[in-house]
C-alpha cells in the first residue's frame, strides 16, 4: 500500500525501551503510559515507541480510526511529551504531529511538523524535508470534510487569510514533490502527487489555476511514467487509477 512507501523513520530499539525503565507492554494495554524514569532522552524514546504501539509509525497514509480508549492512551502520551517540553528526533516530531492530528489538535501538529521540518533541513536530510513539508501541506488542504485541521473546516477565518494558507500550503506540497525528485525516492514521489491530485480535483474553484485542471492531469500522467517506470508489476493504488480515468475524460 501506499504507507509503505515513505522513508521509513528509524525504528525503537530494546534498549532504548529499556533505558527508559518504562513498562510499555502493561502501560498500552492499560490506557496510561507511566513513567517511572527522570532520563528526558529515555522518557522521550518510551513516549514515541508507545505512539508507535497505537499505530502512528511516521508513514505517509495517516489515516488512523481511533477507538475511544485509544484517544485517551494518545491524548495522555501527548500531555506528557507537551508537559514535560521534551526535544524530540525529527521523526518523532512527525509521529507527535500524526497523533496530534487525530485528535483534531491542530496548533499542536503544526508545531511539531515545523519543528521536523526544522531539524530535517539542520541535518540535510531532504526526504525527511519533503516529508514535513507533505505533512504541513496536507494538513491545510485535506479535501475530507471530516479533517478537523483543514482550512476548509475551519470557522471565522478572514477570507484573505485563508488565501494565504492555501497558497502557502500549495507551495510546500510543490517543494516536496520536487525533494522527492531530486532524491530519487519515486515510491513517496507517486503517493505525494497522488494525493496532491485529489486535491486539485476537490480545491475549491476560487483556489484553484487557470490551468489546474492540466496540472492535475499533467500529475496523474507522471505518476503513471514513474510507476510503469520502477515498478510496473505491482498494481497503481485504486484511487490513483479513478483519478487516471477522469483524466482520460478531460475531467
Amino acid at each position: 500500500t501506499g504507507s509503505e512507501w515513505i522513508p521509513a523513520p528509524p525504528s525503537s530499539s530494546t534498549e532504548t525501551t529499556s533505558s527508559a525503565n518504562v513498562s510499555l507492554q502493561d502501560s498500552v494495554i492499560g490506557g496510561d503510559v507511566n513513567i517511572v524514569h527522570n532520563d528526558p532522552e529515555g522518557i522521550a524514546s518510551a513516549l514515541v515507541l508507545a505512539l508507535e504501539e497505537v499505530g502512528f509509525k511516521g508513514v505517509l497514509s495517516t489515516a488512523n480510526e481511533l477507538s475511544d480508549q485509544n484517544k485517551k492512551k494518545v491524548q495522555d502520551i501527548l500531555s506528557q511529551i507537551q508537559n514535560r517540553n521534551l526535544s524530540l528526533e525529527p521523526w518523532a516530531e512527525i509521529k507527535v504531529g500524526d497523533a496530534a492530528i487525530s485528535l483534531g489538535e491542530c496548533s499542536v501538529a503544526e508545531e511539531h511538523y515545523s519543528k521536523a521540518l526544522e531539524k530535517f533541513i539542520e541535518n540535510g536530510d531532504k526526504s525527511g524535508e519533503a516529508t514535513a513539508l507533505y505533512r504541513i501541506g496536507k494538513k491545510t488542504l485535506d479535501y475530507s470534510p471530516f479533517a478537523p485541521c483543514s482550512i476548509f473546516n475551519q470557522k471565522n477565518i478572514p477570507k484573505e487569510q485563508e488565501r494565504i494558507f492555501v497558497q502557502n500550503a500549495i507551495e510546500y506540497i510543490n517543494r516536496s514533490i520536487s525533494l522527492f525528485q531530486e532524491e530519487g525516492n519515486w515510491r513517496s514521489e507517486i503517493e505525494t502527487r497522488s494525493v496532491y491530485a485529489l486535491i486539485l480535483l476537490w480545491l475549491p474553484q476560487e483556489y484553484k489555476a487557470a490551468d489546474g485542471n492540466q496540472q492535475r492531469i499533467q500529475h496523474d500522467r507522471e505518476i503513471v511514467r514513474i510507476h510503469d517506470e520502477h515498478n510496473p508489476s505491482i498494481p497503481l493504488l485504486p484511487y490513483v487509477e479513478a483519478l487516471l480515468q477522469l483524466a482520460e475524460m478531460g475531467t
